[in-house]
């Protein structure tokens, strides 16, 4: 990778939902930008990964796109993450959950480039400035982002810091698990 440019990294189960065709057309007009895509497809109901191969190789990114159709141990899990400059987990409108990549990307302090529909992902990436949240399903909203990410890695952008511990409080088991109880509790009254 050359110097200047950013390391993007889509992890887990290739699915329809996660934008990844966006994400592989948003590369052509962000040359500064590198995508690494980590994961198998999680059905036949979805695109196949050769479907984002041939993708990239059409839209003319395909030297800056590297595919790994393999599982990662939990113990690589961070050297991976590591690695990347920017984590993508540019969902579809019709996604309205959590991202376990989230997580994962918040244990390795790196900024995030989002989409989804309202979600407990859009919340915590706009309530702890965990990167990048853009519309979604919206190829110039995700090239705007990346740019935005691409300017803020070489140090070109300011940006300020991610508020890492309160994201990690928010989504701490203790912190859930508290938020369970407290609901049962709560029926239990009502009962």
């Amino acid at each position: 990778v050359p110097r200047g440019a950013a390391v993007f990294l889509s992890f887990g189960f290739i699915r329809d939902n996660k934008n990844l065709d966006l994400l592989i057309r948003a590369l052509a007009e962000v040359p500064q930008a590198f995508l690494v895509v980590m994961g198998s497809a999680q059905s036949s109901s979805n695109k196949p990964l050769a479907f984002y191969q041939d993708l990239a190789a059409t839209a003319g990114v395909s030297d800056r796109v590297v595919f790994r159709d393999e599982f990662v141990p939990d113990e690589s899990l961070a050297g991976y993450f590591a690695a990347a400059d920017v984590i993508a987990v540019t969902y579809n409108a019709g996604f309205h959950s959590q991202s376990g990549v989230l997580n994962i990307a918040a244990r390795a302090k790196r900024p995030v480039l989002a989409s989804s529909g309202e979600s407990p992902l859009k919340t915590a990436v706009q309530r702890f400035g965990l990167g990048e949240f853009v519309e979604p399903d919206n190829l110039a909203a995700l090239v705007t982002g990346m740019r935005k990410l691409c300017r803020q890695t070489t140090g070109e952008e300011s940006s300020s810091a991610p508020d890492w511990p309160a994201y990690e409080e928010y989504a701490s088991w203790d912190t859930n698990a508290l938020i369970v109880l407290n609901a049962i509790k709560a029926e239990a009254v009502h009962a």
